[in-house]
């Protein structure tokens, strides 16, 4: 907790401190705070009752342009809409974030409640996040193409958690396309597609009508 507001020798401040120190209207973020250290709370709390912070060598960072977003893993309860700021109706009770202290609870200005995401919306997601991918390629003279079934396969493996969804595809397209690049095994002008065999991704060279399998991947981290 030092580290946040007490001068270190990466920062003059504390890290917390000065980064809001550096910009203009910076936008906080505290994912999982009903992990956090109890030590935290006694700071959120004079920061949100003053707008100020006095850091460990003396010096005041002003908070009040800083939008704080927390994040909790505990879901919300009571009357909260799906998604979006609950209206006046609505009002935000302690009860309603238990990860959090009451008191800090009562102190936030609106909450959001996330869903989990669909299957349909996650396959636009990983299709979202295989375009540039495939821009890249194309750069280097290869047509990149994703099959159906594996934007479903991949869009269900990352269902629940959706943040995994760059380190899988870094897995199962991106390390095995540098590696046919760098052997030599692909070339400018040919195809590949990202299509499934059984429960793996594996690439796929298009050539003149015919379909050659170059690599099946080792399984998905977990």
């Amino acid at each position: 907790m030092a580290r946040l507001i007490d001068p270190t020798a990466e920062s003059h401040h504390g890290a917390l401190a000065e980064a809001v120190r550096q910009h203009a209207a910076p936008v906080i973020l505290l994912r999982h705070i009903d992990r956090a250290h109890p030590d935290l709370f006694p700071i959120l709390r004079t920061v949100f009752d003053n707008g100020t912070l006095t850091t460990g060598d003396g010096g005041r960072i002003d908070f009040r342009r800083a939008v704080i977003v927390m994040t909790l893993d505990t879901p919300p309860t009571g009357g909260v809409a799906p998604i979006g700021y609950p209206s006046p109706a609505q009002k935000l009770r302690p009860a309603d974030l238990p990860g959090i202290p009451a008191d800090l609870a009562e102190r936030t200005d609106g909450v959001i409640r996330f869903v989990p995401a669909s299957l349909p919306a996650m396959r636009r997601i990983v299709r979202n996040r295989f375009t540039p991918l495939a821009a890249r390629a194309a750069a280097q003279g290869i047509r990149l193409a994703l099959s159906d079934r594996a934007c479903d396969h991949l869009a269900r493996r990352v269902l629940h958690r959706p943040e995994t969804l760059r380190r899988l595809l870094v897995d199962t397209v991106e390390e095995p396309l540098a590696a046919l690049l760098v052997g030599g095994r692909l070339a400018a002008g040919e195809q590949v597609r990202i299509a499934t065999r059984g429960s793996r991704i594996i690439l796929q060279r298009i050539r003149s009508g015919r379909t050659k399998h170059t690599r099946r991947n080792r399984p998905e981290r977990h």
